[in-house]
């Protein structure tokens, strides 16, 4: 099996890596939830093709009951493709390793509400399944800590859209505008929360569990 170069960056470190390109999956449905989890942060729920990497679904099943876990995330890119990745380890309760590509720039939007909610869920799935679809299959909550990938996102985000833009031939100033006005909006709605109950009150069936 061949090789994959990848350009990490965890905190102040910035390294090149390989990985195994059967490693890589490819999200095929995506959807949010706010409610009474991360002081009400819209969560992006992420559904990955687990395929090549089967190990997925059992963790996620196995989490349902040992939810006490450990799980390492950082923050790459793909060397010739420029494709951010997420490289996740999931060490406890069930070993495995994976890593999430997101498609520019329409998921780029989910990559920006996990940086804000600093958490996402995730769920198993396959090509064809929708959001839908795979409401009620089991989830867990993977956090995301701050990185530098996090200082430097915002300007890499605004530069994604005015690349579309200028793909439409809007000319270079308009292009800027256009795009930061874009993402003005992306982050009115990646920074919404869910005003939080009083204390004892009941929660919301607002998990999908």
């Amino acid at each position: 099996m061949g090789r994959a170069s990848f350009e990490t960056r965890e905190m102040t470190k910035h390294r090149k890596v390989q990985i195994d390109p059967s490693l890589i999956v490819r999200i095929v449905a995506n959807g949010s939830i706010a409610g009474q989890v991360r002081d009400g942060a819209n969560l992006p729920v992420l559904v990955v093709d687990t395929t090549n990497v089967p190990a997925i679904d059992h963790a996620i099943r196995v989490a349902q009951y040992e939810p006490d876990g450990d799980v390492r995330v950082t923050w790459g890119t793909a060397r010739k493709t420029k494709t951010p990745l997420l490289h996740v380890e999931m060490l406890r309760p069930v070993p495995v390793e994976f890593v999430v590509a997101f498609e520019m720039p329409e998921q780029a939007i989910l990559i920006d509400a996990m940086l804000e909610a600093r958490a996402f869920y995730l769920k198993a799935g396959q090509i064809g399944d929708t959001f839908k679809s795979t409401f009620a299959a089991p989830t867990i909550i993977i956090d995301v800590h701050p990185s530098d990938f996090n200082a430097t996102w915002p300007s890499r985000y605004v530069r994604i859209l005015m690349d579309e833009f200028r793909r439409t031939g809007t000319p270079f100033r308009e292009a800027r505008i256009a795009a930061e006005a874009a993402y003005a909006h992306v982050r009115r709605m990646t920074t919404l929360r869910v005003p939080q109950l009083p204390s004892g009150a009941d929660d919301p069936p607002t998990q999908p569990n």
